[in-house]
């Protein structure tokens, strides 16, 4: 957008990034599974058209904003991607997976989300989701244990709460420390919080819609993963630039989706039709 003349633009950018002819750091990354290297294009692309129409809006009198404020993921009750379902996106998401980053006022990053293709209903794509243990498969996630709930006793003679439901994921990348535990809400299934943990605060949602056709539906990842805080080179890499705060969560975003996408054709290939 021009605030001087208040014109809007859309802007696009098309990149294939060479991986392999990237540093140690990269590569290495980019083995760890089938779909970190696309990730990692998604992320470069996404720095470089922020950067440029960054760039095209400042003039002599406006500089391209850097956000200031600390990070601060929202709570995973806030998370939304009900945008991607939209009826008007059918082509874009048969075109292949559909993403979004949100932004806050601030310019710190809101959330991320990804758009999947899964067969099955709504219903059942849901409570799939919603199980921990499905998330076994996200890369970098080598192991998910419950945790048993407290078996201390209220005094109060009204019924207290349901506890929230407690994961410890124990991680198998390195670069990065993803070992934590996560609260589930009884209330809200398919919403994590990490309450232990570098990534302390980290949210992630998923949430299921009508698909394009009878049989899928449209399932959606929505996230602010924390990774600033998940390593020394993480926080290094952030603070230098704030945009790879965005990119690193529409790449890790993009990865378990389309890793829960890929266990969900092995394991449930004909689901009942809605």
């Amino acid at each position: 957008s021009n605030p001087a003349t208040t014109t809007f633009s859309t802007l696009t950018c098309e990149m294939q990034v060479e991986i392999r002819s990237t540093n140690w750091m990269f590569r290495k990354v980019a083995r760890h599974d089938p779909w970190a290297e696309t990730g990692m294009s998604a992320a470069m692309v996404w720095v470089v058209a922020r950067a440029v129409a960054l760039r095209a809006e400042s003039t002599p009198a406006i500089v391209p904003f850097r956000p200031r404020v600390a990070i601060q993921p929202p709570v995973a009750a806030a998370l939304d991607g009900a945008h991607l379902a939209a009826a008007g996106l059918e082509g874009l998401r048969r075109a292949g997976v559909l993403a979004s980053i949100r932004r806050a006022p601030n310019g710190r990053l809101a959330w991320s989300s990804v758009a999947i293709q899964v067969t099955g209903s709504p219903r059942e794509t849901a409570a799939r989701l919603s199980t921990p243990e499905t998330w076994s498969v996200f890369p970098g996630w080598k192991s998910v244990k419950r945790i048993p709930a407290s078996t201390s006793k209220s005094q109060s003679k009204s019924p207290p709460p349901p506890d929230p439901l407690l994961i410890a994921v124990e991680d198998d990348i390195s670069l990065v420390d993803l070992d934590a535990v996560w609260a589930l809400s009884p209330m809200a299934p398919g919403r994590a919080t990490a309450v232990e943990g570098d990534i302390r605060g980290a949210v992630f949602a998923w949430q299921a819609w009508p698909g394009d056709d009878l049989r899928t539906t449209t399932a959606v990842l929505s996230m602010h993963p924390r990774l600033d805080a998940a390593g020394f080179i993480e926080r290094k890499l952030v603070a230098a630039e704030p945009l790879l705060e965005h990119a690193f969560s529409i790449a890790l975003s993009y990865v378990d989706a389309a890793a829960i996408a890929d266990d969900f054709t092995r394991r449930f290939p004909s689901s009942s039709v809605r």
